[in-house]
């Protein structure tokens, strides 16, 4: 078992969900999701998010047979991994925390993260300093 950290905004907003059983989400039986379930859940969620944040011109019932025009590029759960990797490193959590909150068993693992994102923020922060010397003379 492992125990991670919860940010005080997902308490607060968790608090405040009917609380039907221990689970965060679950089937429609209050059990543990079937594969099948948990697969339409976020499909479901990606149609949801298209016909809100897309910006596409076409927009489509979610229910509509010829499906939902997708504007977002499709993305997976994992991928959200990545997106709280990132948050971490840009909030200024340090990698051994971030390795015990991604659960992974090597730091090495969380430092291919981490040494990725540094060479985008040291690039991004570098354009400050070209910025700054462009506007200064």
């Amino acid at each position: 078992m492992r125990v991670v950290s919860v940010p005080g905004k997902l308490i607060d907003y968790l608090k405040k969900q009917p609380k039907t059983s221990v689970l965060v989400v679950t089937g429609a039986n209050g059990q543990r999701m079937t594969e099948t379930a948990r697969k339409r859940l976020w499909e479901s969620y990606m149609n949801d998010s298209n016909l809100t944040y897309g910006k596409a011109t076409n927009k489509r019932n979610k229910f509509d047979p010829k499906g939902n025009i997708m504007a977002i590029e499709p993305f997976t759960p994992h991928c959200l991994r990545h997106t709280f990797c990132t948050i971490m490193y840009e909030s200024g959590i340090d990698v051994l925390t971030a390795k015990e909150q991604m659960g992974h068993s090597d730091v090495k693992t969380t430092l291919s993260i981490y040494t990725h994102l540094d060479k985008v923020y040291k690039k991004k922060n570098i354009s400050k300093l070209d910025e700054y010397l462009e506007n200064y003379g």
